[in-house]
């Protein structure tokens, strides 16, 4: 919120200029509407995955309000992978993360990361011109191969048969994260919380509605949409993103999985 606040005090015309700038200044800020999320789950979660989590500021919101919980968290890119390892070994919860240096994908292999400016925007998709209109800040680097697996392969091989929470922010490759995990989705998982992109991608593509399809279609509805960011131009379109909340109705033989502070 901060370099948001920050941003919006300048003069118009000044705005591209320093927004590079102050990214360096001011550290990576922790998703508000993602932070609210954990704050209404109950407390008593076992398993929970952070897919995407960049240098660990979720990884460590989870560890610290699920304090039973085993967190798994992923990040295929080498640079921010070694900063959140770090991190991770620093902290009082070392032992209850699971690392690895992967990314989740309709199929398993390798493709071309896309490094850019801010690790919180590396992605396995180029800067599109609509992205570029709500990130002029952010250019890209460098590239590197990064590895990729099937989240349904990944959990049979781990031998995990629940999740009670998975995170994912991906930077435009959500689709293809639910379209290599449905097994998973449709019979393991309660609550998910997402990324929806509206410019990584062309907007005809219809990109977003693939990704709530795939969820409606292993049985998430949608609990909340928070952290609504639109832009001031509207050549490319105002909406920019969305966090969403999804979550199954209870599974048989599981207890109900709501929100700690949803109304009864």
């Amino acid at each position: 919120m901060l370099r948001r606040t920050l941003v919006r005090m300048l003069p118009r015309r000044l705005k591209d200029r320093v927004k590079a700038f102050i990214t360096k200044l001011v550290p990576p800020e922790r998703s508000d509407s993602f932070e609210l999320s954990l704050s209404r789950l109950a407390p008593d979660l076992e398993t929970v995955f952070d897919v995407g989590a960049n240098v660990g500021d979720m990884t460590m919101s989870m560890c610290e309000r699920f304090p039973d919980a085993t967190v798994y968290a992923f990040e295929p890119c080498s640079t921010t992978f070694d900063t959140l390892r770090a991190r991770v070994e620093a902290s009082p919860y070392r032992d209850r993360v699971r690392l690895h240096k992967l990314g989740f994908y309709d199929t398993n292999g390798t493709a071309l990361l896309h490094v850019t400016s801010h690790h919180g925007a590396n992605s396995l998709v180029d800067i599109s011109p609509s992205y570029h209109v709500f990130n002029p800040h952010v250019r890209e680097e460098d590239s590197e191969d990064v590895r990729l697996v099937r989240l349904d392969d990944f959990v049979g091989e781990a031998g995990i048969s629940h999740i009670d929470l998975m995170k994912v922010d991906v930077e435009g490759a959500e689709y293809e994260v639910f379209a290599g995990g449905v097994r998973t989705l449709s019979s393991m998982v309660d609550t998910v919380f997402c990324e929806v992109s509206f410019a990584r991608h062309p907007r005809e593509r219809g990109e977003s509605l693939r990704v709530c399809q795939v969820l409606h279609d292993c049985g998430f509805p949608p609990a909340a949409v928070d952290d609504v960011a639109q832009a001031r131009r509207h050549d490319q379109g105002q909406l920019a993103h969305f966090d969403g909340v999804l979550r199954t109705p209870p599974r048989l033989g599981r207890p109900d999985a709501a929100m700690a502070n949803d109304p009864p």
